[in-house]
């Protein structure tokens, strides 16, 4: 058997900043977008990303979706 941590030494501090970076960058682009659209196109843009990727999954799955109102 052979170390599973093979390749660059890396160390947390890289892990640790590289994840805050991508995380801190998430707020920015949200402020960055709500200069340039309103807060409402932007959660019609969510809804309908969400929408996609629901009838996305379920075509892959052929899992039929639901038709009773009580669902």
């Amino acid at each position: 058997m052979g170390d599973a941590r093979r390749g660059l030494p890396w160390r947390w501090e890289v892990s640790f900043f590289v994840l805050a970076a991508m995380w801190g960058c998430s707020f920015w682009w949200i402020k960055v977008g709500l200069r340039a659209v309103s807060f409402v196109d932007v959660a019609i843009l969510r809804l309908s990303f969400g929408a996609v990727a629901l009838l996305t999954v379920s075509l892959l799955t052929r899992t039929a979706l639901p038709r009773r109102a009580a669902t």
